[in-house]
């Protein structure tokens, strides 16, 4: 299956797809730690439809989608990932600027592949994908990082699978109305994420 999968620049194009992935993400990967009532929600996909098209339309920033089979002869988007530098986010980045200096930190911001996919490769593929985008247009930082949900026990397995050290679990991360507690990985020098894929 690997080998029928690719990375390639995400465009406008891509925004009604990765949309739709990323709702399929969300209810298979997040069915025990969000509500159940906004996972479900009618209006979810419009809302994730929304915030596609305004991150690809942002720059600088890394945006990247997994193209397989579609199952009917042509290519569909299975995943997608971005990254660029250390989001603001209000509650945690005292937490993160505390370990490192948070002004030369990446960030892996998202990376979602169909649950269909797991076991594939296609989150290796893409998470290679934005290590090696974000090298090229950030070489000498020092230190890469992403954030997951603490509860999210398959994602922190993939990201210490590909060689990423937990330096805390931070709290206060607000999403729809709620507070979670996150745990943070990253890579020292960014760059040694490049040699661990």
């Amino acid at each position: 299956m690997a080998e029928s999968l690719r990375v390639r620049p995400a465009t406008a194009a891509d925004a009604a797809e990765t949309a739709a992935c990323q709702l399929t993400c969300y209810r298979a990967a997040y069915a025990h730690i969000l509500p159940a009532e906004r996972l479900q929600s009618p209006t979810l996909k419009k809302e994730f439809l929304e915030g596609r098209r305004q991150r690809y339309s942002t720059a600088p920033a890394i945006h990247l989608v997994l193209e397989g089979p579609d199952g009917s002869g042509g290519r569909a988007v299975l995943g997608f990932s971005d990254a660029g530098p250390l989001r603001p986010y209000p509650t945690l980045r005292p937490q993160v600027a505390a370990a490192t200096e948070a002004a030369a930190t990446l960030e892996l911001w998202t990376l979602y592949v169909h649950p269909g996919l797991r076991g594939h490769g296609g989150g290796p593929l893409l998470f290679a994908g934005a290590v090696e985008a974000l090298g090229q247009r950030h070489p000498d930082s020092p230190r890469l990082v992403v954030l997951t949900f603490e509860a999210n026990a398959p994602a922190r397995r993939r990201y210490e699978r590909l060689g990423g050290r937990l330096f805390g679990t931070l709290y206060g991360y607000e999403l729809w109305g709620r507070d979670y507690r996150v745990a943070c990985y990253e890579w020292l020098p960014a760059a040694a994420a490049q040699r661990r894929t």
